[in-house]
C-alpha cells in the first residue's frame, strides 16, 4: 500500500514538473529595431521620423503590428537614443525611411528583413540628400 502511494506522488510530482516545462518554453516576439545615426559621426539622431512601409506597389499591401493589427504604414519619432523598437505579428520585408538633422534635411534609408520569433536590428544612417 506504501508502495503505491509512493510510486502514485512520484507520478504526479513528475507529470507536474512536466507540464510546468512545456508551458513555460514561449517563443520569443518578432521584433525590429531600427537605429539612426548621422553618417559622419554615428551619433544618434534624436527626433529623426522614421516610417515603416512595405516595398511594393501592390495597393493595400502590409504588415502586423502586435499592438495594432494590420497597417499599410507607421511613423515613429526616434528618442536621444536614436532607436526604435516594434513587435511584429509575422515575418515582412520592411522598408525603413528616416528623415531627420538639424538645419540641412538628412536621410536615409533601410530594409527590415523580420524574421520569425527573432529580433532584427539595423541601423540607418543618414546623409544630405544633395548630391
Amino acid at each position: 500500500m506504501m508502495r503505491v502511494l509512493l510510486k502514485n506522488i512520484l507520478l504526479l510530482f513528475a507529470f507536474t514538473a512536466f507540464s510546468g516545462l512545456i508551458f513555460s518554453c514561449s517563443k520569443d516576439d518578432t521584433k525590429g529595431k531600427v537605429k539612426v545615426v548621422y553618417f559622419n559621426t554615428g551619433q544618434p539622431v534624436e527626433d529623426a521620423t522614421v516610417k515603416f512601409t512595405i516595398g511594393s506597389d501592390e495597393e493595400g499591401a502590409g504588415f502586423f503590428l502586435c499592438s495594432e493589427g494590420f497597417i499599410t504604414e507607421k511613423e515613429y519619432k526616434t528618442p536621444s537614443t536614436g532607436q526604435i523598437e516594434e513587435c511584429f505579428e509575422l515575418p515582412a520585408l520592411i522598408t525603413v525611411t528616416a528623415v531627420g538633422g538639424d538645419s540641412i534635411p538628412l536621410v536615409g534609408e533601410g530594409k527590415l528583413n523580420l524574421i520569425e520569433h527573432e529580433t532584427t536590428t539595423i541601423t540607418v544612417k543618414l546623409t544630405s540628400s544633395i548630391p
